[in-house]
């Protein structure tokens, strides 16, 4: 049976009922956002001190608080697995299509309606508040930083990446991605995705060596422009991209080999990044790309009601909805409370004004920003959440039975 027809608004027949859905959508995309922007945001709060060592006050709480701090020094690989999301998001609709073709007009309007108004909210406001700080860590040259954030070019330029809000180097990055996009795309159509793959592997990781000799570590501050400009990181949006082509086309079979894959790599790589210590490793930033990569197929094969029907599942998702505006909002609100407030407190009243008053703030002010600037200009995608979820129980089903889209 035929469970997914073709195009928008189809029709999914299955469970006794026919439902209006975008099959455009999987459940566990939301929850991996969620995953991302949390893990963001521990690694900015952990920057900032807003996770301090307990050790000097209780042993008792040395393992856990110890574990904590580890996740929040990994929290960086978020934006990684953004970057992999973003790849696998933008390719999986027009490869579950079959064609692998875009609409270019239509692309292009969809992606500026869908980050831009949002963007150039949050862009005024915290060049208002930088302005009145005063603090040349984030005050902006109105002559020059707010053109090029504007014109979303602050990322390529050493004076600019990380001024206003320091989170806003990425959107340039994601910008960018967005002309580069269309052409991976066509050229995956014609040789497939293996020679892009490699293509992007070898440029990446060029690009980076470059970057890391013109610009030791000791300088790295300043080079950080080069070296997480685009040419750098296509390979981790590649990588999403040939995982959407392989969860279109490879079923059950492919996640489990996947899962298996994840299983061997993660650990490995994990504790290699840990004892590293750094946010910058050439291979490293590529093979969490891969990991990444290999973790979406895998979870291709895990039925949604994990990720729709669970609380854990259901909180991810929740917070991956809002993941866009909870990273626009985060780390100017970090800065602002957590430095001038609680900076010079004893360690136990930080950690626990971090976790009782902090982190519920920057999610309700991440919710606030949604409902106010971005939700307005969301796209309609057709039918709710429970049609969604009827959606990805098919495209789940469809891959388990090897029935075919």
């Amino acid at each position: 049976m035929n469970l997914i027809a073709e195009g928008p608004g189809s029709k999914v027949e299955g469970a006794g009922r026919t439902a209006a859905v975008t099959a455009d959508h999987l459940a566990y995309l939301d929850a991996l956002r969620g995953v991302a922007i949390l893990g963001v945001i521990l690694f900015h709060a952990g920057r900032l001190g807003a996770l301090p060592s307990l050790k000097d006050l209780d042993p008792l709480f040395e393992p856990v608080n110890s574990a904590l701090q580890a996740v929040s020094g990994l929290g960086y690989l978020g934006v990684h697995l953004f970057l992999v999301v973003s790849g696998f998001s933008l390719a999986y609709g027009p490869l579950r299509r079959g064609c692998g073709k875009l609409n270019l007009g239509d692309f292009g309007r969809r992606r500026a309606r869908r980050i831009l108004p949002a963007y150039f909210v949050s862009l005024a406001l915290w060049s208002f508040v930088a302005l009145m700080q005063g603090s040349r860590l984030a005050r902006p040259s109105v002559w020059w930083d707010i053109p090029a954030h504007a014109l979303l070019v602050h990322n390529l330029f050493p004076a600019t990446v990380l001024t206003i809000n320091g989170s806003f180097w990425s959107l340039g990055l994601e910008w960018q991605w967005y002309f580069c996009f269309p052409i991976l795309l066509c050229l995956a159509r014609r040789f497939g995705f293996r020679p892009i793959l490699i293509a992007t592997l070898v440029l990446g990781v060029a690009w980076q060596r470059m970057a890391w000799f013109f610009f030791p570590d000791a300088q790295f501050q300043v080079g950080n422009a080069f070296y997480w400009a685009l040419p750098g990181r296509l390979f981790e949006f590649a990588c999403g991209m040939a995982a959407a082509a392989v969860v279109v086309s490879g079923g059950q079979r492919a996640a489990y080999r996947a899962a298996i894959a994840v299983a061997t790599l993660l650990p490995l790589l994990a504790v290699e990044t840990l004892v590293e210590s750094r946010t910058f490793g050439v291979w490293n930033d590529h093979m969490w790309g891969a990991v990444f990569g290999l973790g979406l197929i895998a979870l291709s094969g895990v039925t949604p009601v994990w990720f729709t029907g669970r609380l854990l599942g259901r909180a991810l998702s929740y917070a991956g909805t809002i993941s866009y505006s909870l990273y626009l909002v985060h780390e100017p609100i970090l800065r602002m409370v957590l430095v001038p407030a609680l900076i010079k407190l004893p360690p136990g009243i930080v950690f626990s004004a971090f976790w009782v008053l902090i982190f519920p703030l920057l999610v309700l002010c991440g919710l606030a920003f949604y409902r106010l600037f971005e939700a307005p200009w969301l796209k309609q995608r057709g039918g709710g959440r429970a049609d969604r979820q009827v959606a990805d129980l098919a495209i789940w089903s469809q891959k388990t039975s090897g029935a075919r889209v």
